[in-house]
C-alpha cells in the first residue's frame, strides 16, 4: 500500500486548515490596526499565529494550526493532523479554545477542544474506519520570540475523548492523548 495515501478526509481537512491560514494571511490591515512609528512591539502584541509541528513530518505525523486572540486572554484556534502510524490512518480537524492567565497567544493556558476525528486500518478495507465527534482538554505553554516577538513556540498535551462514533471497532480506544509541539509565526 502506498505509504504517503492521504484520505479524503484528511485533504478536506488540510485544505479547510489552508483556505482559512490564507484568508487570514492576505487580510491587509486597517490604518487602526498599524503600529504607530516608534512604539514597542510589547504595546501591541501580536493577535494571530499559523503554526505547524516540524519533527512529526518525518514521522509520518502531519499538524498544522492557525490561532486568533479573541479577548485579552482568550484564544480560538482551528487545527487539522493526519498521522498514519503502523498502516492506521488517524485524521482529525478540531475547533479550539484556549484560556492564557496573562495575555492571550503568550505563556501558560489551558483550553478545551470540539473537533471530529477518523481512523482507519489500512490493513482491512474493507472496514470504513470510524468516525467520531470528539470533546478533549489541553495544557499548554507558548513562547513569543524575537524583537517583534513573531515567532511563536508552542508545547502541550492532552486527552481527546469519542463522543459518539460510526463503524466503531469494539477494542478501539475511547479517548487519544493528544500532544502539541508547535513552531511558526506570530503576527
Amino acid at each position: 500500500m502506498d505509504r504517503f495515501h492521504v484520505s479524503s478526509a484528511c485533504r478536506r481537512s488540510l485544505l479547510a486548515a489552508a483556505a482559512i491560514t490564507l484568508g487570514a494571511l492576505s487580510a491587509q490591515p486597517l490604518a487602526a490596526q498599524l503600529r504607530p512609528a516608534g512604539t514597542s512591539a510589547l504595546d501591541y502584541p501580536p493577535r494571530q499565529t499559523f503554526t505547524f509541528n516540524p519533527i512529526g513530518i518525518a514521522a509520518g505525523v502531519y499538524s498544522a494550526e492557525y490561532e486568533l486572540a479573541v479577548a485579552t486572554q482568550q484564544t480560538v484556534a482551528l487545527s487539522a493532523s493526519y498521522a498514519d502510524i503502523n498502516n492506521d490512518d488517524f485524521t482529525s480537524l478540531d475547533l479550539r479554545w484556549r484560556l492564557y492567565a496573562d495575555r492571550a497567544l503568550d505563556g501558560f493556558a489551558v483550553g478545551l477542544s470540539l473537533g471530529s476525528s477518523r481512523t482507519r486500518d489500512a490493513d482491512r478495507p474493507e472496514v470504513p474506519g470510524q468516525f467520531s465527534l470528539t470533546i478533549g482538554t489541553q495544557i499548554d505553554y507558548v513562547w513569543l520570540l524575537g524583537a517583534e516577538e513573531n515567532f511563536a513556540l508552542g508545547v502541550g498535551g492532552g486527552f481527546k475523548r469519542f463522543v459518539s462514533a460510526t463503524g466503531r471497532d469494539e477494542n478501539a480506544a475511547n479517548f487519544w492523548p493528544t500532544i502539541r509541539l508547535a513552531v511558526g509565526a506570530a503576527f
